[in-house]
């Protein structure tokens, strides 16, 4: 009986222990969390040859063959651009397809370009969390913040891969619905006849071979600009809540004998801004050249299938109008929550009781609004703010532009 009773409890606790260590498995800290979505994304970036988020980094063959299977697709795509100079409909086929390859190069090109300066970016976005997982309310936007990173992770991912399964399907659809052969890309193969089920077939192979190994890296790559984003959005929130404190200081300092504890609050905010703009500003150098080559790939993609979708039934061309504003909306997105964090840091600089301040703190405070006015925005191309009045502009010149092919 009394090794049935001690069998019973060790099974106890044994099941109690794997369910701890289940639940922690989903229920963990937002820097445990943070590290298993980077540590994602930089497994999938490995693969290729280009994890450069990694001080470890150092070009492989696997950086070499994804080079040449890139200059591959653009050898091809160029190609068939002079190929369909005659036949409207494919060389515009073409030229949406290579937008994509030049989405894909930007985000694979800036990473190979100074890999340095991304190691030392996730390398700041980790200390941010480090310096602020001890503080009870800095580690709750943490949490936040992680949580909404890796929802906003998990939804873009999974609708990449849709919009890619999506696309690899949709020719078998339209064949089931019209007889007709339709390829998911607007690249073929040189010298190979389209129109013979051979040729067919060999470049539907081809087609669906770099569907199946873009789409990991370019994910990968997009979600640790997500990551480096969201990371600026956590810095400008502890940022606001120092403010908060020091104005708190600054109120109770009615009979001066908090000055030092004011003093030392203030140098801290001013770290807290300098770090912060540091950041923000690496970020903006890294990836405005990227996000303008995807706003303008985009448009470019609107522009021509709204032209052929207009003289010819081209159901494939809504789907593609679909993924490019989704893209584009989403990086204007981005750029407008940055726009709305600086415009939350300047109201809370505004509301800090700098009257109740000593002189020289008067000045700090003086310093600190200034550079907040000025601060580095996420941007396109370093031309034009990235945020919602940047899409809208962008829809406006599709719409113009098209109308005016359509009265050529």
């Amino acid at each position: 009986m009394s090794c049935f009773v001690t069998d019973s409890t060790n099974l106890g606790l044994s099941s109690w222990q794997e369910l701890r260590q289940f639940t922690r498995f989903f229920v963990m800290d937002p820097i445990q969390e943070f590290e298993q979505i980077c540590g994602w994304q930089c497994r999938v970036l490995k693969q290729f040859g280009i994890c450069a988020y990694e001080q470890s980094f150092k070009p492989s063959a696997r950086t070499v063959l994804l080079l040449l299977l890139i200059s591959c697709y653009f050898f091809i795509a160029f190609y068939d651009l002079h190929h369909f100079l005659g036949d409207l409909f494919s060389f515009a086929f073409a030229l949406v397809t290579l937008a994509y390859g030049l989405i894909g190069i930007s985000r694979v090109g800036h990473l190979l370009a100074n890999p340095a300066r991304f190691s030392e970016l996730m390398h700041e976005a980790k200390k941010t969390y480090e310096r602020s997982a001890l503080n009870q309310r800095e580690a709750k936007i943490l949490k936040r913040y992680t949580s909404w990173l890796k929802h906003c992770v998990i939804f873009y991912s999974m609708a990449f891969v849709a919009a890619t399964v999506a696309t690899g399907l949709l020719p078998t659809v339209i064949y089931l619905w019209t007889g007709q052969r339709n390829l998911p890309l607007g690249i073929e193969l040189p010298f190979l006849d389209p129109d013979s089920l051979k040729g067919y077939l060999l470049n539907y192979l081809y087609q669906i071979s770099c569907m199946l190994w873009t789409p990991p890296a370019l994910i990968a790559v997009q979600n640790m600009c997500f990551i480096l984003v969201f990371n600026v959005f956590i810095q400008y929130d502890i940022l606001l809540l120092g403010l908060e404190d020091l104005n708190l200081l600054i109120k109770e300092n009615t009979d001066g004998k908090l000055d030092s504890d004011v003093h030392q609050k203030l140098l801290q905010v001013l770290q807290y801004h300098q770090r912060l703009t540091s950041f923000s500003g690496a970020i903006e150098r890294s990836f405005s050249v990227q996000f303008f080559v995807e706003i303008s790939s985009n448009a470019l993609q609107v522009i021509v299938t709204l032209f052929v979708a207009n003289t010819a039934n081209w159901m494939p061309g809504y789907l593609i109008i679909f993924l490019a504003t989704f893209q584009s909306l989403m990086l204007c997105f981005l750029g407008a929550l940055n726009e709305l964090k600086s415009d939350q840091l300047v109201a809370k600089i505004y509301d800090v009781a700098w009257s109740e301040m000593r002189l020289p703190e008067q000045k700090s405070i003086h310093i600190l609004l200034t550079k907040s006015q000025q601060a580095s925005l996420l941007s396109c191309g370093g031309l034009l703010p990235m945020n919602m009045n940047l899409f809208l502009k962008v829809y406006k010149t599709i719409y113009s532009v098209f109308m005016m092919l359509m009265n050529i």
